[in-house]
């Protein structure tokens, strides 16, 4: 049996087409998807079959299956059972939260700006000194 939906990368570059045509799959999709019927886009484009545009449809849910799982199993890991590294505790430390007073943040209004200022703030300061305990 003959393709009936065909890919080259000289035509519609690459994009899955009706063969014979450079009709892609993506517009008889949109089409559909914009409500038209099969029979409103066989007027439309009357040297296309039924069958062809039953075929796109096919073809696009071949494709979502193959996307659903085109991962092999081997490659399928189970990290519920993986060691943390170094760095995980870093990443599941949560950041601190302060809230800013309405006039604070009329003035710093993204973290970046509160960030930026505290920063120049702590450069700004005497190095920190230990305090000393009494004997």
């Amino acid at each position: 049996m003959e393709r009936l939906i065909v890919s080259d990368p000289e035509i519609m570059m690459g994009k899955p087409v009706i063969a014979g045509t450079r009709i892609t799959v993506e517009l008889i999709l949109e089409k559909m998807a914009a409500g038209e019927t099969i029979d409103q886009i066989l007027d439309a484009y009357p040297h296309l079959t039924r069958e062809v545009i039953l075929a796109a449809l096919g073809f696009t849910a071949q494709s979502q299956r193959k996307e659903e799982g085109d991962l092999l199993p081997e490659y399928r890991f189970d990290y519920s059972k993986a060691k943390q590294n170094r760095f995980a505790e870093l990443a599941n430390a949560e950041p601190l939260t302060v809230p800013l007073d309405p006039d604070v943040a009329e003035v710093f209004t993204t973290a970046e700006a509160v960030n930026k200022a505290l920063r120049a703030f702590i450069e700004a300061m005497p190095a920190r000194v230990e305090e000393k305990t009494a004997d």
